[in-house]
């Protein structure tokens, strides 16, 4: 069991390595005022979660350098697409 646990604690942090981290900075040039960005720490936080939960399948996009490049440009596409203000 504690392999198991160790196995997906590593894949968790190479999933937020490979595709979090470098979508975070690709966010943070296109759009610095972003909702990501201004709440870093909340941001993190969520998408921590969410790819704890969805570990199994990040793995192999993360694995691959095609899926993990339209994996950053589809989630920056998806904050960029939701978090526009309207003033």
């Amino acid at each position: 069991m504690e392999y198991f646990l160790a196995f997906y604690i590593a894949a968790i942090i190479f999933c937020m390595a490979r595709l979090y981290f470098p979508a975070y900075r690709f966010t943070a040039k296109l759009f610095p005022e972003s909702m990501l960005i201004k709440y870093k720490v909340l941001g993190f936080l969520i998408t921590l979660v969410l790819f704890t939960l969805a570990a199994p399948i990040l793995l192999i996009i993360a694995f691959s350098d095609k899926y993990t490049e339209n994996f950053i440009v589809t989630y920056v596409d998806e904050i960029l697409k939701h978090d526009t203000r309207k003033n």
